[in-house]
């Protein structure tokens, strides 16, 4: 097994991908009949819009799940205000719904995360899309859950399941624009994050993307917390500055490459600039006039980038 340095006795896994299903065929019968019908409906749309090994995991995971509704939790979580409407557990391989208002949006999340799964037992280690824990490390919760959200939107329909993601999302959506959707999609699927970091490098250095999978998920985890407000701000700066350096240099490549023109690389950074900027229409810890002339600032930065080497 291959793995990436990230930090002082620190590794992210290469993954073990599923062989592929000579049968697209599976067995239902461990699962409530209630939920048969949302799964096979759910099977049909991923089917018509991925590649076939990117549904390896779903069949290698789908027959030994089973989906239960607690309505003690959906209680205690309303009462305290409190945001979760369900989990996949993935050692388990069992997904909890906390909700009856909105649980097909919230089973086709939680499904999109026993589709992208793997667990390593003897390893203590287990991949959920671009999520990783092992014995080392936990790393990528906030890429994998605003790609799961992003694609919940994109290929059911279904809207955001939860704004918590929102930013994520956005992030997420963004970094699919540099990398290609069937790249993106591919390795959330096999629960690639080994192959995601090698992705990424090719339009910047290894340190930059280990920083920007480490902030996003501290941004994650702590934008709400007062005192790591401050921490917040910088974090999702430096984010900004990640993504509009990738994708320029992306851009770079592919005019040296004579795939596109001189006149399609500012066109092409202007979208993704418009993209970016729908962070100002959600709530972050930054002020939006703030956020605003930090992506105009280095939106300034990679066009000069642009100039000096084109």
């Amino acid at each position: 097994m291959d793995t990436i340095i990230i930090g002082k006795n620190q590794e992210v896994y290469s993954t073990q991908i599923p062989e592929t299903k000579k049968s697209q065929e599976f067995d239902l019968s461990n699962i409530n009949k209630k939920y048969q019908p949302r799964i096979k409906a759910f099977h049909t749309i991923l089917k018509e819009s991925v590649s076939p090994e990117c549904l390896n995991t779903f069949y290698d995971r789908i027959t030994t799940s089973t989906i239960t509704y607690s309505k003690l939790k959906n209680f205690l979580y309303r009462f305290c205000y409190i945001k979760v409407t369900g989990e996949y557990l993935v050692e388990e391989n069992e997904i909890h719904l906390y909700v009856n208002r909105g649980q097909r949006t919230t089973l086709t999340h939680e499904l999109l995360h026993l589709s992208s799964s793997y667990v390593n037992q003897k390893r203590e280690h287990y991949q959920i899309g671009f999520y990783q824990e092992n014995p080392t490390l936990v790393l990528g919760d906030a890429l994998n859950e605003g790609y799961t959200e992003y694609l919940t939107n994109k290929l059911f329909h279904l809207g955001y399941n939860s704004s918590d993601y929102l930013y994520e999302s956005i992030i997420a959506m963004l970094v699919e624009e540099v990398l290609g959707d069937q790249t993106m999609q591919k390795l959330y699927f096999t629960g690639d994050l080994y192959n995601f970091i090698n992705n990424l490098c090719q339009y910047t250095t290894i340190d930059n993307v280990k920083k920007f999978l480490f902030l996003t998920d501290y941004v994650l985890n702590n934008r709400y917390k007062i005192t790591r407000k401050k921490a917040s701000i910088e974090s999702i700066s430096y984010i900004n500055q990640f993504l509009l350096e990738v994708y320029t240099n992306k851009l770079i490549k592919l005019y040296q490459e004579k795939e596109i023109t001189l006149l399609e690389v500012y066109q092409l950074l202007e979208i993704f600039t418009y993209e970016l900027k729908q962070l100002l229409d959600i709530n972050l810890p930054m002020k939006k006039e703030h956020l605003k002339e930090n992506i105009v600032k280095n939106k300034q930065l990679v066009m000069y980038n642009i100039k000096q080497r084109l």
